[in-house]
């Protein structure tokens, strides 16, 4: 048994970071202000660093 998990292939459409970002950000996990805040600014640094 591998540890690894099992990855997908996305088909079709691409999708922007920046829809998948905000997708991510309405999602329970972020409803926490400092939560929210915290995975916003990881999200901004990663998509500056991207281009």
């Amino acid at each position: 048994m591998s540890a690894a998990p099992k990855i997908t292939a996305l088909r079709g459409e691409g999708v922007s970071l920046a829809v998948a970002a905000d997708a991510f950000l309405a999602t329970p996990r972020t409803v926490n202000p400092d939560s929210h805040r915290a995975y916003a600014s990881a999200i901004d640094r990663v998509a500056a660093a991207a281009g």
